[in-house]
């Protein structure tokens, strides 16, 4: 996933977690691939627009899923 903003300068790595890039727009790539998916999701969920789950795929539509999901509660 891509962190953007003031989150990308205060992160804090989570166990198992690396940074594989430092992106020239002050950006940063982490790489988690232990972490359960499910609460890997509802984690980035915090980060709102800061965050851009970039892959893999599966894991960006189930989080779409969760946040179409959550606007329906506001329809």
């Amino acid at each position: 996933f891509r962190l953007k903003g003031h989150l990308a300068d205060a992160y804090n790595l989570h166990e198992d977690e690396r940074i594989a890039e430092y992106c020239k727009d002050g950006s940063i790539v982490v790489v988690n691939s232990t972490e359960a998916i499910d609460s890997l999701l509802k984690r980035l969920m915090r980060y709102d627009s800061d965050c851009i789950i970039e892959g893999p795929k599966e894991l960006r539509s189930r989080m779409k899923a969760m946040i179409n999901s959550t606007l329906k509660n506001y329809e």
